[in-house]
């Protein structure tokens, strides 16, 4: 079935944006089965067919890149592409694909031990959309009587 799809995907007439999203679509399917060798391969013409217009498929691109190097034992390798990641969705808007990604660029931190960098993330993924913490009761003022 993914390989139907990917050939579908070269021969409609469809623009290079949509073509990077169902390459990363097929790329993340080959992964969840296990087929990192044809997730890469996919991955990296994604990766080449992106463009700077193109940030947040970018990303994705670049944080799938990071979840298979960490899962082949690469994990400096994939640590760089997750704070490369992180790096590009700073400059983003509020929006909750980006959530959505610093959401997996704090799981995927957290899971290597970078827990002050995973906290960071998780807390731009709260603050994408909106979600902020409560003051706790040690800070709160006291109440007047």
């Amino acid at each position: 079935m993914l390989s139907q799809a990917k050939a579908e995907g070269e021969f409609n007439d469809i623009n290079e944006a949509d073509r990077v999203r169902i390459q990363l679509g097929l790329a993340r399917g080959h992964f969840l089965i296990g087929d990192l060798l044809e997730a890469s391969a996919i991955l990296d013409d994604a990766l080449r067919r992106t463009t700077g217009a193109a940030v947040l498929s970018e990303v994705e691109a670049m944080i799938l890149h990071g979840q298979i190097a960490g899962v082949q034992g690469r994990n400096d390798e994939a640590i760089e592409s997750l704070r490369g990641a992180a790096s590009r969705l700073e400059g983003l808007g509020n929006d909750h694909g980006v959530a959505q990604l610093w959401f997996e660029v704090g799981a995927f931190l957290d899971e290597h031990g970078l827990y002050r960098e995973a906290a960071n993330a998780y807390r731009a993924a709260g603050a994408t959309t909106g979600l902020s913490r409560t003051p706790s009761a040690v800070t709160q003022a006291p109440a007047s009587v």
